[in-house]
């Protein structure tokens, strides 16, 4: 564990309807197989907590952004979904239209992966910035995204980054694919930014990867 990084508080959450209390920095519970990290800044006044609970409905990870907010990722809902798409950022509108989609089928195919489980809302305080959900083809994790015009951000993509690394661990450390139908200049730096590789181009789209894992 890095160096600016140590175990603050004990936590008790429900996990499978029950209840686990840790100090430690990780633990794994023989009962129900869900592992719980509670991790902050060393020496912060402001620490934000952790939690993972991979195989549970339960999912909870922070990344401290500043010394007031966090940005946190958890289990998305319908409701998140919603929110996200009455306050749509224009940038995704148009990608949407550029992929042939309406908003209200680009909506539904976020909700046929919320209804298996593979959404993250993704906030900041008590503001739903955008959703994210992913399914499996031929091996890959591909994504879909929508999000207001908040989470375009410069601060957002530490956050980011390692968060795709949790979407990739859950799906079994493959390949996570992103499609962007958008000629934005700025879009080959954000997907740089979070450990994308540009492997696929033409007129339309880009196609970015995050390479599988092996560790």
């Amino acid at each position: 564990m890095p160096d600016d990084i140590e175990t603050v508080c004990s936590l008790v959450i429900p996990v499978n309807g029950r209840l686990k209390s840790d100090l430690d920095a990780s633990a794994r519970d023989p009962g129900v197989g869900n592992e719980i990290t509670v991790i902050a800044p060393a020496r912060s006044p402001t620490a934000t907590a952790s939690v993972n609970c991979m195989g549970s409905s339960l999912f909870i990870d922070s990344v401290k952004t500043d010394r007031r907010t966090a940005m946190e990722a958890r289990t998305a809902t319908r409701q998140d979904l919603s929110h996200v798409f009455s306050h749509l950022a224009v940038r995704i509108s148009q990608e949407f239209s550029a992929a042939g989609e309406t908003e209200g089928s680009a909506k539904e195919h976020l909700l046929m992966d919320l209804r298996e489980g593979r959404g993250h809302a993704l906030r900041e305080g008590d503001q739903i910035l955008a959703v994210i959900t992913w399914h499996e083809d031929d091996g890959k994790a591909y994504t879909s995204f929508a999000a207001n015009e908040a989470f375009f951000a410069a601060k957002t993509v530490r956050f980011c980054k390692r968060h795709i690394q949790k979407i990739q661990q859950l799906c079994g450390n493959i390949p996570v694919r992103s499609v962007i139908w958008s000629n934005r200049p700025d879009v080959d730096r954000w997907f740089a930014a979070i450990g994308f590789n540009k492997v696929e181009a033409n007129e339309t789209s880009t196609t970015y990867e995050l390479p599988a894992r092996e560790d």
